[in-house]
């Protein structure tokens, strides 16, 4: 009859208890554990279910607010006003010379308060796209030298012509060479519409409204400006403030005009007088700009076919990430999906607040790039979480491990490049700043998407989902990798039902 041995180490009543109630501790610690999984998946669910609501939240702004939304001639098309240019002795006109009169025309827009326009040029014309609801006709001056003098009527040599000034007769032509302007627009530091009004002799009480432009003079300008008011205060004298060569005021002088400021008056509508001063405050053109003709243009993308093509190119990546990733891939077509729908609503939200943001086709290129870059981080994050199931660790190690790794740095760039738009917002309204713009939103909202879609699915991943059906989440074939290294450093084959629960257990911190 065998004899039972008792082993040789000696074991204290506390090692018999632990033994005895060692199945009952591990039974209640795996317990806890199950219950803690089970309250994050449920909040990270939690989350991508707000993460919806927010979506479709953004694509209702956005939507809603699409007539706030300023759009350049290259979205929405438009007129095109064709100047061809000439040079004062002759000379062909040089690209630099262009180029010069192309900023000048810009800044008469952006006096005009036009939305949206393009100037360019092409041989030898330019080229000035404006959107539909700009008025043509008033346009059609723009291309105006805007050369501004200030001259003695007394001495312009033309009897004709000062004696219509002298008799109050608008808009008189000067001849060139019969007068000497004793200031010009070299002089002249800022300029202004303002106005005054005027009560009616009637007994309504009704009132007119009289549009000036106000101009400021350098010290120079100021100096000169005083001493001839001054001189001609004695004899009340008129000074004749001539644009182009045509008189668009003659006003007496009664004392001499100190603090280098004077008004132009001429019974000027607001849109008279905006673009007097628009000519006023961009200088004077070194070429002849003559309208050539008006034609209609139509827009090279419109929204609408951009919308079109991203909803092909999301089509093309949602099947590209389910053959690759399997269901895992429709994180890489939500994620860029957030962040345009999020970018877009934002800029829906702030241009009927009253932002100055136009979308440019530059723009919109951006918007997509920052998507892009989206799509490739997303992509990295989704290689890492299959490399490390490959590697050895379990797929719900593997995927907490990333989705932390990507949480912080992805709320740093939304943090930084929110800030950064936002101050660009209300910095200038050049085309390069509204690029910058939609790229430094685009890459925000790239950032937001990480952190409220991407990272809690592949948290809710790791956390059960794709354990239990690896193959449909397109983990299967990193588990088996897993699986295959395992065997090939112990010397035995692979086990084809390996699973996660082979894998290495890591604590819930």
């Amino acid at each position: 009859m065998a004899k039972k041995v008792d082993s040789a180490e000696t074991k204290t009543g506390v090692d018999r208890w632990r033994a005895a109630t060692n199945t009952e501790v591990d039974g209640k610690s795996s317990s806890k554990s199950k219950k803690r999984k089970n309250n994050v998946a449920r909040q990270n669910v939690r989350l991508l279910a707000v993460v919806v609501v927010l979506a479709v939240a953004a694509l209702g702004c956005c939507y809603a607010f699409l007539g706030s939304l300023q759009r350049s001639v290259e979205l929405t098309g438009g007129n095109e006003l064709v100047f061809s240019a000439a040079s004062s002795d002759t000379t062909e006109v040089s690209s630099e010379q262009l180029s010069e009169a192309s900023k000048i025309i810009s800044s008469r827009l952006d006096g005009r308060s036009i939305k949206g326009y393009k100037v360019s040029q092409s041989d030898g014309k330019l080229l000035v796209d404006v959107p539909f609801s700009a008025d043509t006709d008033s346009l059609s001056t723009i291309g105006q030298t805007g050369k501004v003098e200030f001259v003695r009527v007394d001495q312009i040599g033309d009897a004709e012509a000062m004696a219509k000034i002298q008799n109050g007769t608008e808009d008189v032509q000067l001849e060139a060479g019969t007068y000497t302007a004793f200031l010009d627009e070299t002089h002249i530091k800022s300029s202004q519409v303002s106005y005054t009004t005027s009560s009616s002799t009637s007994s309504d009480g009704s009132y007119s409204i009289i549009y000036v432009v106000v101009v400021n003079f350098d010290d120079e300008g100021s100096t000169t400006f005083a001493e001839v008011t001054k001189e001609l205060a004695e004899s009340s004298g008129q000074i004749a403030i001539v644009v182009d060569g045509v008189v668009q005021s003659a006003p007496s002088v009664s004392e001499e005009i100190t603090g280098g400021q004077v008004s132009i008056s001429g019974d000027f509508t607001l849109d008279e007088a905006s673009q007097l001063n628009s000519m006023i405050g961009s200088g004077s053109l070194l070429v002849t700009l003559t309208h050539d003709d008006t034609r209609a243009v139509d827009p090279v993308l419109s929204l609408r076919r951009a919308c079109i093509g991203f909803g092909i190119a999301l089509a093309c990546v949602i099947l590209v990430g389910f053959v690759v990733f399997r269901l895992s891939g429709l994180v890489l077509a939500g994620a860029p999906a957030l962040a345009c729908s999020l970018t877009m609503g934002w800029f829906g939200i702030t241009s009927a607040a009253g932002a100055s943001f136009i979308l440019t086709l530059g723009a919109l290129i951006a918007i997509f790039a920052a998507a892009a870059a989206e799509l490739v981080a997303v992509f990295a994050m989704l290689v890492r979480f299959r490399g490390g199931v490959a590697s050895g660790l379990s797929i719900r190690s593997a995927a907490l491990k990333v989705a932390d790794a990507a949480e912080r740095p992805a709320a740093v760039v939304f943090g930084v490049a929110f800030v950064i738009g936002c101050i660009l917002l209300f910095v200038g309204s050049s085309q390069i700043q509204g690029i910058a713009l939609a790229l430094a939103f685009g890459i925000a909202a790239d950032g937001a998407a990480i952190v409220l879609l991407a990272v809690p699915a592949l948290r809710v991943l790791g956390l059960g989902a794709a354990s239990k059906k690896p193959g449909l989440w397109g983990v299967k074939g990193a588990l088996a990798a897993a699986g295959s290294g395992a065997a090939e450093a112990s010397g035995e084959p692979a086990d084809d039902n390996d699973n996660e629960d082979a894998a290495p257990a890591e604590s819930e911190e």
